[in-house]
């Protein structure tokens, strides 16, 4: 049953099979129903260092699509409009520095300021992106522009005030 299960092609039937040798019929529900519940609720879960390595980091495409993409599935999947975790944008932008894709901070910001539009983490994402890509006194008043905004996923207020005297500093601004 398993094997023909297997061979469906449909993005929305995921199968999993999970032989419990040495289980009892008693023991069976108390290992499987947990189990069930963590396989269906997988698409839910913030991106974990195992989805960072395996399917992100890997990955030739914009690693902010595969967020995207990630956030419609749990919309198609379960009805919810999830917003996008603070865990995720920064294992996003991890990818986008280990990977040298700094192009992919511009989408990144834009999303994150729709996400979080109270929050200095699009004007952050959107500086890396200037600063990265040759434009560094749009980078330095962007940073100047996030003082403004509440504090998010660790990046302070001073942080991007040090950011911006560092370019002011190293450009002569």
């Amino acid at each position: 049953m398993n094997t023909a299960i297997n061979e469906i092609k449909n993005d929305y039937l995921s199968s999993n099979f999970s032989d419990f040798t040495g289980a009892s019929h008693y023991l069976l529900p108390a290992i499987a129903i947990p189990q069930a519940f963590e396989n269906i609720f997988n698409a839910f879960r913030p991106i974990s260092v195992k989805e960072y390595k395996e399917k992100i980091i890997p990955l030739e495409s914009s690693s902010v699509d595969y967020l995207v993409e990630k956030y419609q599935r749990i919309k198609n999947l379960y009805n919810i409009d999830k917003p996008v975790l603070i865990n995720d944008f920064k294992a996003v932008a991890a990818a986008i520095e280990k990977k040298q894709q700094y192009e992919d901070f511009e989408p990144l910001a834009k999303l994150a300021t729709k996400e979080y539009p109270d929050t200095l983490l699009g004007n952050y994402y959107l500086g890396r992106f200037y600063e990265e890509t040759g434009d560094p006194k749009k980078a330095m008043k962007i940073y100047q522009s996030a003082y403004i905004l509440k504090e998010a996923a660790g990046i302070t207020k001073n942080h991007v005030l040090e950011l911006s005297d560092k370019i002011k500093a190293d450009f002569g601004y």
